[in-house]
């Protein structure tokens, strides 16, 4: 017995000798906040280990430690004796977070950053051939109250009284992530709470709002790009000094403090990053754009950890803040999230099923978890205010009937009006053009209270200036009951431009082209219509018989032609978006973009019939867009078209179904005039009309603003537009007097953006944008006649 005893004596003495553990929290000294991702230093030595995103930290120190040096960009560091209370609370310093001294050693510092940009592709999760994850997401509004209530502003004190027992919104989100490269990528939410509603019509998730991780050249903030500390080209955006090293074990992480150069204008961020030697990845960071013009004020703070061997988020904090603005007795907003990735695992999941179509999809279960259920979910407390929230909000939800509002605004955002059984088509009872001048009317049709499985509608216009009516009507079928697939039979009587060009809704800018309307033609048309949405392709078939009667002087040359052409179409469009976003909301998906071009393509066969003359045509369309963010570069947006039209024969088609210039000019008055991107600005509608062509829209902005003042943050933007197109010699014959851009249309723009910059009730900016084009025709430099001024309108966030 005393053999064994002897022997376990032996081996405890040979064990390394370790201190009691060291945990706590550390906290601001006023505000009693935490404060995320503290250096906790053992004596004066490196060794040691950083807080958490609430301020905790727990290690063992080393047997014999006396004291714990306690750290925190902007707060005095502070000196504690073990063993340690359960909070070490630190006093502000006189410099911010974004008061960065540099200092030696600068090659390490620029090893340390060259090393960690060497190893983004390693350490990002995009990289990875799989993964999956949970994410429980809580995001919370509430309100900025002035410091002093007057007892006279009743509003503002039942704000107040409000505020001091709940949040004015309050959100939790449980989902399932999978991702399986490349850039496959599905979220499937399976519980979703949000104050003051009981049923889900939308979710926040945190990638809504920001980026998955920060490997990225720019970190997205609200739609907003901001440059990457972490990124090549640094040392010409921002100034970085070593606050601070922290050994364990084998690792050591590097604290590395950074804020934008002096004079710089770019969308920047001021802050902390942690590098750790191993991997050389993205431990921690803290990241803050401080807007001082519009007073907006966007935080995050986000922790790494590694799972089998490889570094992933782990926990995220954020902030929005919109601050009072105009007098002092104003209200702010602050948003602020908190997310949890939870169950990581990099091995395949052959269950695992990615709708590209739905890369967000709700369970069926959504809304109908119950207390026990969240407590899984939830990787959280809820506080008692946010209890509070759900009691109070959800009372005045139902009171208020806040799912018929939601109801509201996403039919309001499909330019619908729901009354009953019955949906209000906005657009159809006001709208102006040049021909008609002002037209009033009516669009109505049955929606979903009535049967989500087809719906029948009508409408009818007048017009002012021509004193005519227009009018249709139509059946759609929806077999499964959504808003992407369709079979849709329909009848109009209505106008359209002559020649004008349909790819797709998207890039058509219908709107925009109607207010064009100027040489129209009649049209008189049955179609029947079939639409499907799989993965990343929206297929559309349609067939047509129409009655096309030109009601301008037009002259159709050919032998046995009338000016009414009788037209028999078929034909099938396509959409291609390789890993395209789609949010979900209220039943509608909405597409956020790619990061890839998107293709459109459309092909039509036709019978044209008029007196006894008749041909068989085939019109091929195609487009590529393409929008980009490059870093130290700026924002291209980039569109090709092109266009063909092959006939049997070698037959004439008359100009309507000609191909037309795609003109955006108002008038030949050098008077304002609004600007969109896809078209040309100094050119007519109708000046040119082609059987062949090609076309170039390019626009590029500029990161860097000129200035930023309140109400205004105006960036540069040029543009260059080219069209090329012809005629064959029998449509030329056939269709006397129409010009061709045979030797190439060029036109070159000038944007100041943001020229404006609005802030609408602390929600997002309305922005006016400025523009200047000019058309380089071969001939002396003349303004009046190749140059033209326009506005454009934008929003922001």
């Amino acid at each position: 017995m005393l053999r064994y005893l002897l022997t376990i004596l032996l081996f405890l003495a040979l064990l390394p000798a370790r201190g009691q553990v060291a945990s706590g929290i550390v906290a601001d000294e006023h505000t009693r906040q935490p404060l995320p991702f503290a250096a906790i230093r053992i004596d004066n030595s490196r060794e040691g280990a950083i807080a958490d995103i609430k301020g905790h930290f727990s290690f063992t120190p080393h047997k014999g430690a006396k004291q714990l040096s306690v750290s925190y960009t902007g707060y005095q560091t502070k000196t504690v004796t073990l063993p340690i209370g359960d909070t070490i609370f630190l006093s502000p310093a006189a410099n911010t977070i974004g008061e960065v001294v540099v200092k030696p050693p600068y090659e390490k510092i620029r090893r340390i950053i060259n090393t960690a940009i060497a190893h983004k592709k390693d350490n990002n999760p995009e990289q990875y051939d799989r993964y999956q994850c949970s994410i429980y997401y809580k995001l919370k509004l509430d309100y900025i109250l002035p410091g002093k209530l007057s007892g006279k502003d009743t509003t503002l004190q039942d704000i107040k009284e409000f505020s001091d027992q709940s949040h004015a919104v309050l959100s939790e989100t449980y989902s399932r992530r999978s991702y399986r490269r490349p850039q496959q990528l599905q979220e499937n939410v399976i519980a979703s709470r949000f104050s003051g509603l009981s049923k889900t019509p939308f979710t926040f998730l945190v990638t809504d709002f920001l980026p998955f991780h920060v490997y990225s050249d720019y970190i997205k903030f609200n739609t907003v790009d901001y440059s990457n500390p972490i990124a090549r080209g640094w040392q010409q955006r921002y100034d970085f000094g070593l606050e601070d090293e922290i050994t364990d074990g084998t690792d050591t992480t590097f604290i590395l403090k950074f804020k934008p150069k002096k004079n710089t204008t770019f969308n920047s961020l001021s802050g902390v990053v942690y590098i750790n030697s191993n991997g050389y990845a993205i431990s921690h960071i803290i990241a803050q754009s401080t807007d001082t013009a519009s007073k907006r004020i966007v935080k995050i703070e986000q922790i790494y950890r590694q799972v089998h061997n490889r570094w992933f988020p782990r926990e995220l904090n954020y902030e929005w803040e919109w601050q009072k603005l105009g007098s002092e007795s104003s209200v702010g907003l602050m948003w602020t999230g908190h997310s949890v990735v939870d169950s990581v695992s990099f091995e395949e999941n052959t269950t695992a099923i990615f709708d590209k179509a739905h890369p967000v999809k709700f369970t069926d279960s959504i809304d109908l978890h119950s207390a026990s259920d969240w407590t899984q979910y939830r990787f959280d407390t809820l506080s008692e205010k946010d209890k509070n929230t759900y009691t109070i909000v959800d009372s005045i939800g139902k009171e208020a009937n806040l799912d018929k509002a939601v109801e509201l605004v996403s039919k309001i955002g499909v330019f619908k009006i729901p009354v009953s059984i019955i949906d209000i088509d906005l657009p159809r009872i006001y709208a102006f053009n040049r021909y008609e001048g002002s037209r009033w009317g009516l669009g109505i049709s049955t929606n979903e209270k009535l049967s989500k499985y087809a719906s029948v509608g009508g409408w009818f216009g007048y017009g002012v200036r021509d004193k005519e009516w227009k009018y249709g009507g139509s059946l759609r079928i929806t077999p499964w009951g959504d808003h992407e697939n369709w079979l849709e039979l329909g009848y109009q009587n209505n106008y359209r431009s002559t020649g004008t060009l349909n790819l797709h809704p998207e890039i058509d800018k219908t709107l925009f082209r109607y207010y064009l309307l100027a040489q129209v033609d009649r049209l008189e048309e049955y179609y029947a219509n079939i639409r499907r949405h799989a993965g990343y392709w929206e297929i559309d078939a349609r067939g047509a018989r129409q009655t096309i009667t030109p009601q301008y002087t037009s002259s159709f040359n050919e032998t046995g032609a009338t000016n009414v052409y009788d037209v028999t179409e078929g034909g099938i469009g396509i959409r291609y978006a390789y890993a395209e976003k789609r949010t979900p909301f209220a039943g509608y998906y909405f597409s956020g973009g790619s990061k890839y071009p998107i293709a459109y393509f459309r092909a039509a066969f036709g019978q044209l019939e008029t007196g006894s003359y008749n041909a068989s045509y085939l019109r091929l369309q195609a487009a590529l867009n393409y929008n980009v963010h490059i870093n130290r570069w700026g924002k291209d947006n980039i569109r090709l078209t092109a266009g063909y039209i092959y006939t049997a024969d070698n037959k004439a088609l008359p100009q309507s179904l000609l191909m037309a210039g795609n003109g955006y000019r108002f008038a030949n008055s050098n008077r304002l005039q609004l600007y969109a991107f896809g078209g040309f600005i100094t050119m007519n509608p109708f000046a040119y009309f082609h059987d062949k062509y090609a076309a170039i829209y390019y626009t590029h902005d500029f990161d860097w603003h000129l200035f930023k003042l309140k109400g205004t943050e105006p960036y540069l933007g040029i543009a260059h537009n080219i069209l090329w197109g012809t005629l064959n010699s029998a449509n030329t014959k056939a269709n006397p007097g129409l010009a061709t851009a045979a030797n190439g249309y060029h036109e070159s723009g000038l944007i100041i953006n943001q020229l404006l910059h609005v802030n609408y009730l602390n929600l997002f900016y309305l922005n006016l944008n400025l523009a200047g084009f000019y058309h380089w025709a071969p001939t002396a430099f003349d303004w009046n006649a190749n140059g033209r001024i326009a506005l454009g309108l934008s929003l922001s966030f």
